[in-house]
């Protein structure tokens, strides 16, 4: 049987890094696209919060 090849420290690190860096990448591009929506998700929480208070007294 053939054992996995070892991959050296510096390239195992330099692995992590990329990945860390992928991530961050991939982090600032989801909240740049999600940030002009916050306001609007904010709101639709305190609608709902607002709905949800007032359904409560009603039906209590």
């Amino acid at each position: 049987m053939s054992e996995s090849p070892k991959v050296p420290p510096a390239g195992r690190v330099l692995g992590w890094v990329l990945v860390v860096v992928a991530a961050a990448f991939a982090a600032r591009m989801v909240w740049e696209i999600l940030r002009p929506l916050v306001p609007i998700l904010i709101a639709l929480l305190a609608v709902g919060l607002v709905y949800l208070l007032i359904l409560r007294r009603w039906f209590s």
